[in-house]
């Protein structure tokens, strides 16, 4: 009997150990695949790039600074986008954009490195790995809890919600037939803000925000991006949604996926 319960409060103690672990190091992250595989809750911001960006030596930043510029190609009324857009204060939350592959590949790299350290230091012994995710990987995130034939990351096919108190808000940033780019929960502002903050609008059923519109996200393994962004119409924000991404673009950022690796 007694070594029954031993073995009994063994067991709570490692599973007890294990939520404390995931819920100290992967607060921003959502498991996907059992143990084994997170992904980020949002898309990652200009203040989490701007963090990699300062951590580098003065002789690398150059080939990782963002070119705001890219802004001017794309029709907004928002100019100061072309200037202040990836490194103001105003803009710390929203999401990083003009950023190629490399420099995404790289972040996450440093990202690695500052997720084995606090590893390390918290005498948990396991190695993991940030990156983008692969396809499959992203469309797991996005279709959460929902069937596989579901149209958008939350229930239902209409771009407002349909219950609960906050019915008939928007359920992500996009833009309407009249080309207006819906920019908050609650109405349509042109004027302003083209993006909105990566913790924006409402998570999906596992947690994440803004699998649709937004910024469209990379993949690693395609050259394309998905998911939609603040471009997009109601028609190219569903989960199966891509765009081709060969370069930097105004329209796309990405988020990363955390693979345990050991």
């Amino acid at each position: 009997m007694k070594l029954f319960l031993v073995s009994i409060l063994v067991s709570v103690l490692f599973f007890s150990n294990k939520k404390k672990d995931k819920k100290v190091l992967f607060q921003n992250a959502i498991e996907i695949y059992n143990d084994s595989i997170w992904i980020a809750k949002t898309e990652v911001s200009n203040l989490e790039y701007l963090t990699f960006l300062n951590s580098q030596p003065k002789i690398e930043k150059v080939k990782y600074e963002l070119a705001d510029s890219l802004w001017n190609k794309v029709k907004i009324n928002n100019k100061n986008y072309a200037s202040y857009y990836s490194k103001h204060p105003a803009y710390a939350n929203y999401p990083v954009v003009n950023v190629s592959k490399e420099q995404a590949i790289s972040f996450c790299k440093w990202k690695t490195e500052s997720l084995n350290k606090t590893l390390k230091e918290n005498s948990i012994l396991i190695k993991v790995k940030a990156r983008l995710p692969n396809l499959s990987e992203w469309e797991r995130g996005a279709y959460g809890d929902l069937p596989a034939y579901s149209k958008y990351p939350w229930k239902g096919v209409r771009m407002r919600r349909e219950k609960g108190k906050n019915k008939g808000l928007f359920n992500c940033n996009f833009r309407n037939a009249k080309g207006q780019t819906i920019s908050n929960k609650k109405k349509i502002n042109i004027e302003e803000d083209v993006t909105t903050s990566v913790n924006s609008f409402f998570v999906n059923t596992i947690g994440l925000y803004n699998m649709s519109g937004n910024v469209s996200e990379m993949i690693l393994n395609k050259p394309i991006a998905v998911g939609g962004n603040w471009s997009s119409l109601e028609t190219e924000v569903s989960i199966k949604s891509s765009i081709p991404f060969l370069k930097p673009s105004p329209k796309v950022g990405f988020r990363y996926v955390i693979e345990r690796i050991d």
